[in-house]
């Protein structure tokens, strides 16, 4: 006990901030509302199978934040099995078992998901809270539309195949 609560003392003291740490979910696991899971990373110079893992935890509160701040749909895409992620987290020890611990603070969608799919759900999630994003589908259209415009750079490719798709189909093109 004596050992363990030292050893506790000295990682708190050697890591008094989170840390951004990266590796594959392994054995995740959803719990309640919380989630525990394996983070996994390859052994430098050892054969393919070799990994070392960490336990990691994202308590209830952590994740309601993370999901108003994400989308819990976008939570449920990274926080998958075999998916490489990016998290941010306390490293702590877990005296009972003389384990280290992560206990996760933030996470980084954007390492596994890419900035633009990001940028495209937080789209979409502020035209829905706007009403907006299915708008169009609220307008009818007349059968043949009698004025078409186009919105292009002039001189540009898309200008002339528009053009170009207009004539060949025998309309005036102008």
């Amino acid at each position: 006990t004596e050992l363990m609560n030292i050893t506790a003392q000295k990682i708190t003291a050697a890591f008094p901030v989170p840390l951004w740490i990266m590796g594959e979910i392994q054995n995740i696991s959803f719990k309640g509302q919380s989630i525990y899971l394996s983070l996994a990373d390859g052994v430098e110079g050892a054969n393919l199978a070799a990994t070392i893992t960490v336990n990691a935890v994202i308590w209830q509160n952590t994740y309601q934040t993370l999901s108003s701040k994400y989308t819990d749909k976008t939570i449920k895409e990274v926080l998958q099995d075999g998916v490489k992620v990016r998290i941010l987290a306390n490293i702590t020890l877990y005296k009972h078992r003389g384990q280290l611990s992560l206990n996760v603070k933030d996470i980084d969608p954007g390492y596994t998901k890419g900035e633009l799919a990001l940028k495209r759900e937080e789209l979409i999630k502020e035209l829905r809270q706007k009403g907006l994003y299915d708008a169009n589908s609220k307008i009818s259209l007349s059968e043949f539309p009698f004025k078409i415009g186009l919105i292009s750079a002039e001189g540009s490719r898309a200008k002339s195949d528009f053009t170009h798709q207009l004539t060949s189909n025998g309309f005036c093109g102008k």
